[in-house]
C-alpha cells in the first residue's frame, strides 16, 4: 500500500514503470486527437465543433509533451511502450469514435467531458503523485502542465454542455451517453492500463 505524505506518494514507482504507464497515456492521447478531430466536420452544433477543433489540438500537444518522457529500457524500445493500455480501453475509444446520430453533438460533448477527460485527469494525477521529486522532475513538470490544461478544457466543455442541455431530450441524450461509456470504462484496465493505480 503506498504511503502518502502531504498529498504525495512516498514509495515512488521505478522510472521503468513510469515509462510504461506514460507510454500508454501517449497512445490514448494520440487516439483522442484523431477521434475528436474527426468529429469536427460531422458535429452539427458549430460552437461544439469549434471546441472539438481546439481540444483535439490540445490532445496532440499532450501526446507530444508526454511522449518526450518515454524511453526504452532492456529489450523494450520506446516505440513498443507507446501502446494501448488494453482491449477494454480500446473498446471505450472505439465506442467514443462511433457516437453518431441526431443527438451526436450532446452525446459527444458528454462522453468526452463527463467520462473520458475526468478519467484522464485522475490517471495523470495519480501518476504525478507517484513521481519522485528527486528522479522524476521532467515528468512532474510535464504532467503538471497537462493536468492544468485538461482542467481548463474540462471546465469549458462542461459549461458548454450545461448551456446546451435545456430539456428532457438533451438530458436523456447526455445521460445515455455518459452511462454507456462509463460502464465500459469502469470495467476496463483504465487509461493507465492499471486501474489499481487510481485506488492505491
Amino acid at each position: 500500500m503506498p504511503v502518502v505524505s502531504e498529498g504525495r506518494v512516498t514509495d515512488w514507482d521505478p522510472l521503468e514503470v513510469s515509462a510504461v504507464r506514460i507510454g500508454r497515456f501517449v497512445w490514448v492521447e494520440e487516439r483522442l486527437f484523431e477521434i475528436i478531430g474527426h468529429w469536427v466536420q460531422s458535429t452539427a452544433d458549430d460552437e461544439i465543433a469549434a471546441l472539438f477543433a481546439v481540444q483535439s489540438r490540445h490532445r496532440s500537444w499532450y501526446a507530444e509533451l508526454l511522449g518526450e518522457l518515454v524511453f526504452g529500457f532492456g529489450d523494450r524500445t520506446r516505440e513498443s511502450l507507446v501502446a494501448s493500455p488494453g482491449p477494454g480501453v480500446g473498446a471505450v475509444l472505439a465506442q467514443l469514435a462511433n457516437i453518431a446520430g441526431a443527438d451526436a453533438s450532446i452525446a459527444r460533448l458528454t462522453a468526452l467531458h463527463r467520462v473520458v477527460v475526468p478519467h484522464a485527469v485522475s490517471a495523470h494525477r495519480a501518476q504525478l503523485l507517484r513521481s519522485s521529486v528527486v528522479a522524476d522532475g521532467p515528468a512532474i513538470r510535464r504532467l503538471g502542465r497537462v493536468i492544468a490544461d485538461e482542467l481548463l478544457d474540462w471546465q469549458e466543455g462542461e459549461a458548454l454542455l450545461q448551456a446546451r442541455v435545456r430539456g428532457d431530450a438533451e438530458l436523456d441524450a447526455a445521460l445515455d451517453a455518459q452511462r454507456s461509456l462509463q460502464q465500459l470504462l469502469v470495467t476496463s484496465e483504465g487509461i493507465s492500463g492499471d486501474a489499481a493505480l487510481l485506488r492505491s
